[in-house]
C-alpha cells in the first residue's frame, strides 16, 4: 500500500458568474482518503463535483462555495443484500479508474479550480 496525489486543474470558461470547466486526473487503483479544493483566483461563488470516470454518482458536491478546504468523501457500509448498517460514512470510497472534477458557477480565472486527491493505493 502507499499514497498516491492525483491533481486536476480547472482554468474555467464562459464568463463571469456562469464559467465552468472540467478534467480528469491520472488514472489509480485505491481508496480516496481526501480531496482538497484549491480555488485559486476564481472569485465568484461556484459548485464542484468529482466523480469516477464511468459513474454517474458523485464522489464529492460542494455546492455555493469559494473557499479552500479538505473533504475526507465516506460511504455508508452496507451488508450483502445492500441494506445500510452502522454509522453513515464509515467506508472510505473505492476507486480504480481516473477521477474526473467539474465546476460551474465560477469566473474565467487562472489558475482556476486544483484539486488534490490523496489515494491510498493497492
Amino acid at each position: 500500500m502507499g499514497l498516491e496525489l492525483v491533481k486536476i486543474v480547472i482554468n474555467p470558461t464562459g464568463g463571469t458568474g456562469v464559467s465552468s470547466g472540467g478534467d480528469y486526473g491520472a488514472a489509480v487503483a485505491g481508496w480516496v482518503d481526501e480531496i482538497y479544493l484549491d480555488y485559486g483566483m476564481t472569485s465568484a461563488v461556484t459548485n464542484v463535483t468529482i466523480i469516477e470516470e464511468g459513474r454517474s454518482v458523485p464522489i464529492l458536491a460542494v455546492s455555493n462555495n469559494q473557499t479552500d478546504g479538505a473533504y475526507y468523501p465516506r460511504k455508508a457500509t452496507v451488508n450483502p443484500v445492500n441494506v445500510t448498517f452502522g454509522s453513515d460514512g464509515a467506508v472510505s470510497v473505492p476507486i480504480v479508474s481516473r477521477l474526473y472534477a467539474s465546476m460551474t458557477g465560477g469566473n474565467n480565472a487562472t489558475p482556476g479550480l486544483t484539486v488534490y486527491a490523496k489515494i491510498r493505493t493497492v
